[in-house]
């Protein structure tokens, strides 16, 4: 597809005004698509996070209210927030307990995340699960849904860029 701007030009006074317009509402059209790209990544970097959720779930773990949790707020200052307000997100990204520590999160320090808080150790803790029932653990391996969702967008990031920009015709 060809773009809808002409920039060849001569020397004329006719044909550097043209020009000069056909700059301008690139110009415009450019910071348009600026949103339109945006938008475009938060979607597929929605898609991915929960993608990695259903992905890395034990079979049998409900995974519905966090897969809705996941949403992405409105475009400010050029950027858009793909974000989880559940509680306990944060210890399905990163893990918890010595299980935890034993595959540790990337970014676990530069967030200051602690896996074995309370000292627990290997003689694990307690707690109530949604059954009813009193369950042992020391702790879970972390997800990495969110992260492993930025590393994707990483690789991917100019395409979705570059086929945003050629459906509107701004480039080739």
């Amino acid at each position: 597809m060809a773009t809808k701007y002409n920039f060849e030009f001569n020397l004329s006074e006719r044909s550097i005004n043209e020009l000069t317009r056909n700059l301008q509402n690139y110009h415009r059209d450019l910071k348009l698509a600026k949103n339109y790209i945006l938008e475009a990544l938060a979607d597929f970097t929605m898609e991915e996070v929960k993608k990695n959720i259903a992905d890395t779930t034990s079979p049998g773990t409900s995974t519905g209210t966090l897969l809705s949790s996941i949403k992405k707020s409105p475009i400010l200052n050029d950027t858009i927030r793909i974000y989880t307000d559940l509680a306990y997100a944060k210890f399905v990204e990163y893990g918890t307990g010595i299980v935890g520590a034993g595959a540790t999160h990337p970014k676990a320090s530069e967030a200051g995340w602690v896996y074995d808080k309370n000292e627990h150790g290997e003689r694990g803790w307690v707690y109530m699960g949604p059954d009813g029932e009193f369950h042992w653990t020391a702790g879970q391996e972390g997800h990495q849904f969110m992260y492993r969702a930025l590393e994707t967008l990483k690789s991917k990031y100019m395409e979705i860029a570059r086929k945003v920009l050629r459906e509107r015709g701004l480039i080739k």
